[in-house]
């Protein structure tokens, strides 16, 4: 599917009062985390956490700078 379905999806669920959850590969899936959350996803499920560092590694991953190290995306740039 793509990102611009993906996104319709999230504001779908959205629109009817739910919440959207995605799971991304595993840990290494960075672009997919942020990706996920960047198209509207409210939540993101990193399977195969195993450590506190790769638990931490995952939540940097869903913020910001200085907080963590998620980077920007601009779907509709162009």
């Amino acid at each position: 599917m793509g990102y611009e379905k993906l996104s319709a999806c999230y504001a779908r669920v959205a629109s009817g009062g739910a919440k959207s959850m995605v799971r991304v590969a595993d840990i290494q899936d960075r672009a997919g985390i942020q990706q996920a959350l960047d198209l509207g996803a409210d939540g993101v499920l990193v399977p195969y956490i195993n450590t506190a560092e790769e638990a931490r590694q995952a939540v940097s991953c869903t913020k910001y700078p200085t907080a963590g190290t998620r980077s920007v995306y601009f779907p509709n740039a162009r």
